[in-house]
């Protein structure tokens, strides 16, 4: 395969809408939830839910845009057919970094790479690259709607080239 660099299109915009769909799920359960989960989890939740305010943006027109960046990675892959990225955007954070007073913000900026399978129903697979500075690095390959032999295609020549990395011991 040929290796060019490009931009999917509007991971920021993805990223923003995948967040108001998860909290227009969330917010009509939240005070059941805090029956059941610890203070930490709940205050990230209730962070999003602010951030993210559900009535901020119709279904209608969250669903309509969702549906136009779903055609547009459609073309993109006309050009590209795998997507190569980052698993995350950033560096692992520290143990229950993601429930602290910024917990809701560290976790939506992690996952800059990872809502666009989610959000737009793309197959998608992982693939450990090795470890930096004692943490685990990794890729996340993407393809368009019924392509996940791509995916897995991309997966083994990742593979070939770096090897089979085994699993490290987990820190915390």
């Amino acid at each position: 395969m040929q290796v060019e660099e490009a931009q999917p299109p509007e991971l920021a915009r993805i990223s923003e809408l995948w967040a108001y769909l998860l909290t227009s799920d969330i917010q009509p359960g939240i005070n059941e939830m805090e029956m059941i989960m610890s203070p930490g989890p709940m205050k990230m939740l209730r962070g999003l839910i602010e951030q993210f305010d559900p009535s901020a943006i119709s279904s209608p027109q969250l669903h309509a845009e969702r549906w136009g960046l779903s055609c547009q990675w459609s073309e993109f892959f006309n050009q590209f057919p795998l997507v190569v990225g980052p698993t995350w955007t950033d560096i692992p954070f520290l143990h229950d970094a993601d429930l602290g007073e910024d917990g809701s913000e560290v976790t939506a900026n992690m996952l800059g790479f990872i809502t666009p399978g989610n959000f737009l129903g793309l197959p998608s697979t992982c693939v450990p690259t090795g470890v930096a500075d004692g943490l685990p690095t990794g890729v996340q390959i993407y393809a368009d709607r019924w392509r996940e032999d791509l995916c897995l295609e991309g997966a083994a020549i990742v593979e070939s080239k770096i090897g089979q990395i085994t699993p490290i011991d987990p820190k915390f």
